[in-house]
C-alpha cells in the first residue's frame, strides 16, 4: 500500500484592515501557519497556540492595503499541508472628522478630528474649498478661498482621510445665518 499524505485542514484568516501591524486567525494547536502576502512573499510564519490561535507580525516593510490579498496556508509535524485559504484587506475605519457649522461670509471652516489625519471640506457639488491636517489637540481649519463665498443655506461637507489612505464617510453641515 502507498501512504498518502494527512488531509491538513486549512486555518481561518481573520480578514485585515489597511494598515494593521498583525495577522490573526486559528487553525490547530501545534500546527504551522505560514502568511503570505499580494505578490506571493512571506509574510511571516507561526505555531498555532494552544487555544487554537495565531498572529503574525508585519515585519518592517510590509504595508497592508485595501485590496491586497493575503494567503494563509497550515503544515501539520509530519510536513503535509493544507489548501491556501486567502482573503482581501479590508479599507481601514476611519471616523468622520466633526464640522462645526460656519456663519455665511466666515473666511474660514473649522471643525475636529484624528490627530495627524486629513480633513477635506467640499461644498455640496463635490468642489474642493480646502484641506487641513488635524493638529495634536485634534482641531483642524480650512481657509475659504478668496474667490469662494459661504452662503446661508449653502451644505458643505468634510471627509477625514487616515495616513493609511483610508477614508471616512463625509460629515455635513448647513452654513447659518451671519
Amino acid at each position: 500500500t502507498t501512504v498518502i499524505p494527512a488531509e491538513v485542514p486549512a486555518p481561518e484568516i481573520n480578514q485585515p484592515t489597511a494598515g494593521a501591524t498583525t495577522i490573526t486567525g486559528t487553525g490547530v494547536a501545534g500546527d504551522t501557519v505560514t502568511v503570505y502576502g499580494n505578490d506571493g512573499t512571506e509574510i511571516g510564519t507561526v505555531v498555532v497556540d494552544d487555544n487554537g490561535t495565531w498572529t503574525v507580525d508585519d515585519p518592517d516593510g510590509v504595508n497592508l492595503e485595501a485590496g491586497d490579498t493575503i494567503s494563509v496556508v497550515q503544515n501539520d509535524n509530519y510536513g503535509d499541508q493544507s489548501e491556501p485559504v486567502s482573503t482581501t484587506v479590508l479599507p481601514g475605519e476611519v471616523t468622520p472628522p466633526n464640522i462645526n457649522a460656519p456663519m455665511a461670509g466666515a473666511n474660514t471652516i473649522t471643525g475636529t478630528g484624528e490627530a495627524g489625519d486629513t480633513v477635506t471640506v467640499v461644498t455640496e457639488d463635490g468642489t474642493e474649498i480646502g484641506s487641513a491636517v488635524v493638529d495634536s489637540d485634534g482641531n483642524w481649519s480650512v481657509n475659504v478661498p478668496d474667490d469662494m463665498s459661504l452662503i446661508e443655506g449653502d451644505n458643505i461637507a468634510a471627509v477625514q482621510t487616515d495616513q493609511n489612505g483610508n477614508q471616512s464617510k463625509y460629515a455635513s453641515t448647513q452654513v447659518q445665518a451671519a
